[in-house]
């Protein structure tokens, strides 16, 4: 009879990693959720093209600016609860805008 290697209990290991995973999760969404006002909005790709504005008007913001195929915006708004508004006005995907604002263009097209 051939002799076999004891096996390794990998369940600690396993634990670790994944409440590593879990805390990286929670740390960049923290980081993610608009703060300053600024949000960067996404809408489905299968919206109207005039649904961005909708989106954003109907949570109470402006735009700061937009993409060029319509789908995402920076959008700004001095109200608490912005974010949540996006959302609850049709919003995909709602990020901090501070930091994208830097680099995207500051004219509308």
């Amino acid at each position: 009879m051939p002799a076999t290697e004891p096996r390794q209990d990998r369940s600690p290991i396993t634990a670790v990693a994944a409440n590593l995973g879990v805390i990286v999760l929670v740390l960049l969404a923290a980081a993610m959720v608009p703060r300053s006002g600024k949000a960067l909005v996404f809408i489905p790709p299968w919206s109207t093209p005039d649904s961005m504005a909708r989106v954003v008007a109907g949570a109470g913001g402006t735009f700061v600016s937009t993409s060029s195929s319509g789908f995402a915006a920076i959008a700004h708004s001095p109200e608490p609860g912005f974010a949540l508004r996006l959302f609850r006005s049709g919003a995909f995907l709602v990020l901090d805008g501070s930091l994208i604002s830097a680099c995207w263009s500051k004219d509308p097209t």
